[in-house]
Formats: structure tokens, sequence, C-alpha cells
């Protein structure tokens, strides 16, 4: 355990639980001088790439970006990352950081958006807010018109015909598809949704994340047979891939997210993941 605790992940958040350790987390943002910033905005690539998104043609704008991204040391990908996060382009700046490989600007790759809607419908449907962002940036980065190959939409990856089974429980009007692209509505949909979960499984998050991802149906076939067994064991018998990954993802944003949020971390791991039945 005290070995892998400098690794700031998933599994070093593990052991800093069984050790009863604070958790290893370093935010060291990214420090820059104006000149360095004003060399990269005047970079071709990056100011077409810019101008591009800003208009609306985010996947030409990809393009460009990823192009002149190719053609950069680490250093000015870091910075590329930064000036992704002030322009607002939050998932350009997430996977940018990732291509720099830098992972210590906390405040770049666990973004604040969209918080009004995330903290209302959080409250509304008795859920952590904390868990409705970490699920948010594993999904789709902040992605408002992501489109998965399975044909999940928007910020939280609402596939539309659960879209149209939660407007029916919340006797709203549902015109189709693109109204999950909206922000708002994806991120109450999907916070429904988690709730939903919860309540499936006897307030289980762990159980509700792994449906969120895999379905309700599986995930019931995954119960012991009998007695309970310790949440982070369940998380590795998982037989899908898929899911173990994504369970480790979500949990360990859980954390970063309380940082970012209260600047101080509100819960543990083990807490969090409790034992499932």
């Amino acid at each position: 355990y005290q070995e892998i605790l400098d690794e700031r992940d998933y599994y070093a958040f593990q052991a800093a639980d069984r050790l009863g350790k604070d958790y290893p987390i370093q935010h060291r943002p990214i420090r820059a001088s104006r000149a360095e910033m004003e060399r990269l905005r005047r970079r071709p690539g990056m100011r077409r790439a810019l101008e591009l998104h800003a208009i609306g043609l985010s996947g030409d704008g990809r393009r460009e970006w990823y192009h002149d991204l190719k053609q950069m040391e680490s250093r000015e990908q870091q910075l590329a990352g930064r000036l992704a996060a002030d322009r607002g382009w939050h998932a350009r700046a997430i996977f940018t950081l990732a291509k720099a490989d830098y992972f210590q600007d906390l405040e770049i790759r666990f973004p604040l958006f969209h918080m009004e809607a995330f903290l209302q419908y959080a409250k509304e449907f008795a859920i952590e807010p904390v868990w409705a962002l970490a699920i948010a940036r594993q999904e789709s980065a902040f992605i408002s018109h992501a489109r998965s190959h399975a044909g999940a939409l928007g910020l939280m990856q609402i596939m539309p015909g659960t879209g149209l089974s939660i407007a029916r429980q919340l006797k709203l009007p549902f015109r189709g598809e693109r109204q999950l692209l909206d922000p708002e509505l994806n991120i109450r949909f999907g916070s429904y949704y988690l709730r939903e979960g919860l309540d499936r499984f006897d307030g289980n998050a762990v159980m509700a994340t792994a449906a969120y991802n895999a379905g309700p149906h599986v995930v019931e076939t995954w119960r012991p047979a009998s007695g309970a067994i310790d949440a982070d064991i369940w998380a590795e018998t998982i037989p899908y891939y898929e899911t173990r990954k994504y369970l480790r993802h979500v949990f360990a944003y859980t954390i970063f997210y309380d940082l970012r949020l209260d600047q101080k971390i509100e819960g543990r791991l083990r807490d969090r993941m409790t034992a499932i039945r």
C-alpha cells in the first residue's frame, strides 16, 4: 500500500484508506508568462482552431488543434491545454494535458462547468453533486454535443430511449433526441437516472454507477449469490473491463471534485463504496 501512495489515482486512494493516511493529491497549476501565451496564440494552427470552435465548427477546430499539437514539445502542449481552458474549450484542455502527460493541474483537468444545473438537480434528486460531475467528466469530458457510437447523447450520455422514459416519469415533453443535447436538460435527466439507480440498488452508489455504464439488468446478475462482498473487491470481479475501468475513474474523480468544490475532501472512497449485497 505504501509503495503506490504516490500514484494519485483510484488505487492510491484505496491504499490511503487502508493505511489511514491523507490522499496523495498534489495540485500544480501550469504557470506561464504573458510572452509564452502570446507566442502560442499567434501560431496559425492555434488561431484557426480557436476561431473555428468559436463559430461552432468544433469538428474542424479539433482537426486543426490536433495537427498543430503534434508539432509541439511537451511544454508547449501544456500551455495549449491552459489556452483551451481559458477559452472555455474544456474537452480540448483535458485531452491536451493528457497528450502532454501532465496530470497535476486539477483545475484544468476537472473543470466546474454548468455548475448551477449540477447543484440544482443534485439537490432536487438528493445525490452528491461531485458524483454527477464525475459521471459527466467520464462520459463526455463536458462535450455538450457528444454522440457515442451506441447513440448516447450529451454531457451525461443519455440514450434516446432512456431520455423518453425519464421525460415520461418527470411528466415533461420530449420532442426527440436533439433535446438531449441541451446541457441543462441532459444534466437533469442524468441526475434523475443516478437517483433511480440508487433507489434500485438500495442506496449503493457503486452498483448504481456500474448500472449507468453497463445497464441495470446486467448489474443485477452481478450481485453476490449470498451475503455481502466489499465493494472494491466486487468491482475487480466485474466481467466487463470497460465497467471496471469506469468505476475506477468515476470514484477517483469524486475525490478531485470534492477538492474543486470545497477545497477539502468531504468523503473517503471507503464511505462512498459500501458493501455489495
